[in-house]
């Protein structure tokens, strides 16, 4: 594919697409590997004017005539046919999303040694890049984890820029920011049209704390907090509108989370100014810190960091009388947030480390981590004028939301077009630590090893698929998600139409319903997939940015836990792991959600994933045709012949033995494939297929379809 730049007229060729999301797609350029190109799916002259107004009045970027690039801003317009397609910009390279850093296992696993130090250093760098922009006057107005990469050194780059506000002021016209995630949305802007909104600085303000708290508490967020009032516990966004800052001053029906760190770990004066940006900004945003504010006490609080003098890796604030990295060890039974060496580091992944002991130094067991680098220092001009921000150390994730919701009439006469999924596995989420590992807990997609016919038997058993069994007709809209209860004896069902049901196996009336609208913020938080717990008492729920327990009985909102990155497909391993399949920073990763474990990262797996087997091991991935790739070995293991269409329903069977795939046609049908041998073994008429999911036996198909009807499948003669 070739593009006009509109500076020069020069030719550029895309290779290799990178990513993409709503609007767009991001290839590799062929003539610089250092640019990357976003070329949009639907162009508008709108967006074509504002990437002009962009390119004309670049922000400050002091580090990059030193080859770190802070701000990823649109270096050229790239033309086609006339008209503006997307634009260039600088790559990223070597940085990874923030929440990588934050999230202690994660930042292990990817940059062992990256401290406490690093972290205020990146909280610093942040803070600076955002008033490079307000300097300039723009607004982020999207401020999230996502759109902020760092490298191992603690430098900072923001991307996805063309979602920013912009403003045009020879022509006297706004350019809005139209998206934004309610976990770093201000309270004042909560339940609002935002497409609609003039974006301040003050919002990015409350985003910029969010992000900096979640720095330094370890990944918390900090209107996170146990519910102690009656009722369902309030989501993020509630909580944030109400101004219930459970680590301030003011009573509210919240504690802190136990497995959060301790406020009193921050510096005195970093917890100052979140108290007056989370509760005195609450009611009036103009006193909430701004950019330079931040860098300067984070400036403080990072020259009065000590040395644990039993791990020299633990930094902290001197206002303490000891080290509370050492304790926290000992609370998360010896899962070191900041281990020692990049030994060390390996070691937790296998078994927890052992309370640490005091010893001397040696060099030799010590790795180096690179020097944090320090992108801005802040000069203040005189009072009440804007802090100006220049440079002087050294030196692409967009963020997804699913903005199509298809809405379907009912049709009771659609009867052939069933279908639904869910890639279900029974999540311990109860009494984990009680549970015996030998006992096997798990739900419709895990195999049941010792009676499992699809385990022993031949294709040839199961190479048919009789006509649906059962018809249940409960929702208005098109199933989403199915999950299986561990004894088989009810399902759950959810649908675009906000609604969830829980069925009995056996009858045309579901046991419960309820709309979820109020709950889940569709379509950006529509439903990915759903599994039982492993008592069957809990329905899991996986959206767009977090996983909810629900109690299956009564159908009300338990808990909720943040993803680090957008699911695509959930299921539980034999040894019962609950594991998330998704897109993260243009990657694909699986990940082990309870022992926040990445198991397998694929950087350059350019597919979009369709299914997880129930054991874990696979996943069948979209490219030209379906290919299954191996998850503990990172490795494709098989290529099936069948064609990827658009909205194909995909389900792998426990075993990863089977595949299912729905043509999503008119005159469609449902397949059955051989995975070993890669062959097709049967196929049966059926229309508008949405999702697919077997059994725990294999033994049957669950379909849900595009106008909210749920058929049950045999699979085998």
């Amino acid at each position: 594919m070739k593009v006009q730049r509109r500076s020069n007229s020069e030719l550029i060729t895309l290779r290799r697409e990178l990513g993409g999301g709503g609007e767009g797609k991001v290839y590799a350029v062929a003539e610089n590997p250092s640019w990357v190109a976003k070329v949009y799916h639907r162009p508008t002259a709108e967006m074509a004017r504002k990437l002009a107004v962009m390119y004309a009045n670049p922000p400050e970027d002091p580090l990059r005539s030193q080859g770190h690039v802070s701000i990823a801003w649109p270096e050229d317009l790239l033309i086609e046919r006339g008209r503006v397609v997307g634009f260039l910009m600088p790559r990223a390279d070597g940085s990874f999303p923030l929440h990588t850093f934050y999230n202690p296992t994660s930042r292990r696993d990817r940059c062992p040694l990256f401290n406490y130090l690093y972290l205020h250093r990146t909280a610093r760098n942040l803070a600076a890049a955002v008033s490079n922009l307000h300097v300039r006057g723009y607004v982020i107005g999207d401020v999230n984890e996502s759109n902020i990469l760092v490298s191992r050194t603690a430098l900072v780059t923001l991307v996805d820029t063309d979602s920013f506000q912009v403003c045009d002021r020879s022509r006297n016209e706004l350019y809005r920011c139209p998206v934004g995630k309610p976990d770093f949305t201000p309270p004042e802007l909560q339940g609002k049209t935002l497409r609609h909104v003039r974006r301040l600085p003050e919002h990015d303000r409350f985003g910029l704390a969010v992000l900096i708290f979640q720095l330094l508490m370890e990944g918390t967020h900090p209107f996170s907090g146990v519910f102690s009032g009656s009722g369902d516990p309030p989501p993020i966004e509630a909580r944030i509108a109400k101004g219930h800052f459970p680590y301030g001053m003011r009573p509210v029906p919240y504690r802190p989370m136990l497995v959060a760190p301790p406020f009193e770990i921050l510096a005195p004066e970093l917890r100052r100014l979140f108290v007056r940006c989370f509760e005195d900004g609450h009611d009036n945003p103009k006193l909430r810190p701004d950019a330079p504010t931040w860098s300067k006490a984070l400036e403080v609080a990072e020259g009065r960091l000590v040395e644990c003098s039993v791990n020299s890796q633990h930094r902290y604030g001197s206002h303490l009388s000891e080290c509370p990295w050492c304790a926290r060890t000992q609370q998360l039974r010896g899962r070191d947030p900041f281990p020692r060496t990049v030994a060390e580091a390996g070691r937790l992944r296998q078994q927890p480390m052992p309370k640490p002991k005091k010893r001397a130094k040696s060099l030799k067991d010590r790795v180096l981590s690179p020097t944090p680098a320090l992108a801005y220092t802040v000069r203040f001009p005189q009072p009440m004028s804007v802090a100006r921000v220049r440079g002087v150390g050294w030196g692409q994730v967009l963020a997804e939301f699913w903005a199509d919701l298809a809405k379907y009439k009912y049709d009771l006469l659609a009867g052939g077009a069933i279908v639904a999924l869910a890639i279900a596995g029974s999540i311990y989420v109860v009494n984990r630590e009680n549970a015996s590992p030998s006992v096997e807990t798990s739900v419709v997609t895990t195999i049941d090893r010792s009676n499992s016919d699809l385990q022993t038997s031949s294709s040839d058993d199961t190479s048919a698929l009789q006509a649906p069994v059962e018809r249940f007709y409960s929702h208005r809209a098109r199933i989403n998600a199915v999950a299986v209860s561990p004894d088989g004896t009810r399902f759950a069902s959810s649908s675009e139409d906000g609604s969830i049901a829980i069925w009995n196996g056996s009858t045309q009336m579901p046991l419960q319903s309820r709309r979820l609208s109020s709950v889940l913020q569709l379509p950006e938080d529509r439903i990915r997939s759903m599994a039982f717990g492993a008592d069957g008492q809990t329905l899991i729920i996986a959206t767009a940015r977090e996983l909810q327990v629900w109690d299956a009985d009564t159908l009300t909102f338990r808990e909720s836990m943040p993803l680090s990155l957008t699911p695509m497909a959930m299921t539980v391993s034999i040894d019962r792991s609950v594991r998330v399949v998704g897109s993260s920073a243009w990657e694909t990763v699986v990940w082990d959600v309870f022992q926040n474990l990445e198991l397998q990262r694929w950087e350059n797996l350019d597919r979009s994933v369709l299914a997880m087997s129930g054991d874990g091991r696979s996943i069948g991935v979209g490219g030209d045709e379906i290919e299954i790739w191996n998850v503990e070995t990172g490795q494709k293991h098989q290529t099936l012949p069948a064609k990827v269409q658009k909205d194909m329903a995909v389900a792998l069977s426990p075993n990863g033995q089977l595949l299912a795939l729905s043509v999503p046609e008119d005159d469609g049908d449902i397949q059955l494939w051989d995975v070993k041998t890669g062959q097709l073994l049967h196929a049966e008429t059926a229309s508008h297929i949405s999702v697919l999911a077997f059994s725990r036996d294999g033994k049957t198909l669950i379909s849900g379809d595009l106008y909210g009807s749920i058929g049950i499948w045999r699979v085998g003669k």
